[in-house]
């Protein structure tokens, strides 16, 4: 039984080598993100890395290549990757985004929220960025809220990011609830802009 598993994976192995001699990095690409559609992300990965055998200096596979294993929760590989890509253009903006979600799914939302910005401020100037950044921002900062707390500053730059995505995106189904926090915000807080305030919306 485990000669005809090994048999088999070698053969999986070697038409993994086949099929990249007759598939382009586009079509290694097609294929990648449609297994992530699936949820399939090790297929996901095994596509990613075909394509980059064909481009290997593709800042933008790369990234979908650390979105796909960060999916499999191998957060230090991701990240490691990530910042290998900031360290050979620290312009591509798409890699703060990433590096963004990967801290929000290891629960870092400090460290999150730097990233997000990051990524609205390299994105100031183009055409059609992911406006999603300002609502991951301001996300971080509500769970902050909830947990280690906010001072008035704080408060404003979150209240400052919804409205923004908010503008940026008005046809968004949770508008009402977006708009119904701030507004329960503006009315709770503290007039000392010093103070840091936990509120658990409760």
């Amino acid at each position: 039984m485990n000669k005809f598993i090994r048999i088999n994976a070698v053969l999986f192995f070697l038409s993994g080598i086949l099929t990249l001699g007759t598939l382009s990095a586009q079509d290694a690409y097609v294929d990648g993100v449609q297994a992530m559609k699936e949820g399939d992300n090790r297929g996901a990965e095994f596509h990613f890395r075909r394509a980059l055998q064909r481009t290997p200096g593709d800042h933008s596979m790369q990234q979908m290549l650390a979105h796909a294993i960060m999916n499999q929760r191998r957060y230090r590989e991701a990240d490691s990757l990530l910042y290998s890509i900031v360290q050979a253009d620290s312009n591509h903006a798409g890699t703060y985004w990433y590096l963004g979600l990967s801290q929000v799914k290891q629960q870092k939302d400090s460290t999150a929220l730097h990233w997000f910005k990051t990524y609205i401020r390299k994105t100031v100037n183009q055409n059609n960025p992911n406006v999603s950044a300002w609502l991951q921002a301001g996300s971080c900062y509500r769970r902050m809220l909830h947990t280690r707390g906010l001072n008035g500053g704080q408060l404003d730059d979150m209240l400052s990011l919804y409205r923004q995505y908010l503008k940026l995106n008005p046809l968004d189904p949770m508008v009402h609830n977006l708009t119904a926090f701030i507004d329960k915000v503006e009315e709770l807080r503290p007039s000392d802009p010093n103070r840091v305030w936990v509120w658990t919306e409760r």
